[in-house]
């Protein structure tokens, strides 16, 4: 229901300046009824998005054993190619924007372990890409601070990211959000898996070899690969933007003692990284999409002694 009403607020002709709504929903910004001039319009795209939807026949997809096991899948029936593209045109239509994460630059050495590090579990980086809507056009241009001219508490400078900004910016990014919010602008903002989940294999015998906190973090200061700070659109008054991390409690220290390596070799746990798109702040108030480093997780790595 919300996506059709979405598509709705794009139909030309849905004017909404021009609609009596009723005192009590003024008050409350929400109402259960709306002019019946509107009625047959709003019908209409909801049976549309209804057909699309009840045509992907979920039940009878027959999924590879492997995307199974991970709950992703880069491949679909064939059948239902023509529709799933119909349904992405339509979309691109109404300016609806794909959101694409980045891998990490492999030339970034505090964001890439180093090379005599040994991954002790095999794995693949890849691309899981998402569909939102956005009215945001802001020119390429980023609000780019070195630490020295910033007020950087020493635990975000460690891992890169701060849910603390500098106050000169407060309140015109506040006036930014607010604006945004004002035009129903969807912002990026992630979900905590459940405790448990027997598709992942979760067990509570497991024990983690590094200690770390997964939480959903609203940055406000992120540092790029150069080492430049961005402000995020994100403050206290409004954290719009949240965003999983996973942050090492302890990195670069050992893994668990209750590991042992051959001679050799000693362990360690190292904070690794994932870019993510986000809406920040450039120096003219402007607002830009950016590709930034989010820790990912702690994983604990084997190294030649």
């Amino acid at each position: 229901m919300c996506f059709a009403w979405k598509l709705a607020a794009s139909v030309r002709g849905f004017n909404v300046e021009e609609r009596q709504i009723p005192v009590e929903c003024d008050i409350t910004g929400i109402c259960e009824e709306a002019p019946r001039d509107q009625q047959d319009a709003v019908n209409q795209i909801i049976q549309d998005f209804q057909a699309s939807v009840q045509s992907l026949d979920i039940e009878g997809w027959q999924i590879p054993v492997e995307c199974d096991i991970t709950g992703i899948c880069e491949e679909a029936p064939r059948d239902q190619q023509d529709v799933v593209n119909k349904i992405i045109q339509d979309l691109l239509k109404n300016n609806t924007t794909l959101q694409s994460d980045e891998l990490v630059p492999n030339n970034s050495p505090r964001l890439n372990p180093v090379e005599d590090n040994i991954e002790l579990c095999v794995s693949r980086e890849k691309f899981q890409v998402l569909v939102r809507s956005s009215d945001i056009k802001g020119e390429s241009g980023r609000f780019r601070r070195q630490e020295d001219s910033l007020d950087i508490p020493d635990e975000c400078k460690e891992i890169g990211i701060c849910e603390q900004a500098p106050k000169d910016q407060e309140d015109a990014v506040n006036k930014i959000i607010e604006d945004l919010l004002s035009k129903n602008q969807h912002f990026t903002s992630d979900v905590l898996p459940p405790t448990a989940s027997r598709r992942k294999g979760a067990d509570e015998d497991n024990m983690e070899l590094c200690d770390s906190t997964v939480r959903l973090h609203a940055p406000q200061m992120v540092r790029d690969n150069n080492d430049n700070w961005h402000r995020v659109l994100n403050t206290n008054q409004n954290p719009v933007q949240k965003f999983r991390v996973e942050i090492c409690s302890k990195s670069d220290e050992s893994c668990s003692g209750i590991m042992t390596l051959q001679s050799g070799y000693s362990s360690r746990c190292v904070q690794k990284y994932v870019m993510r798109e986000m809406e920040t702040v450039n120096d003219k108030n402007e607002v830009v999409k950016a590709s930034l480093p989010l820790p990912s997780c702690c994983s604990c790595v084997a190294r030649v002694m």
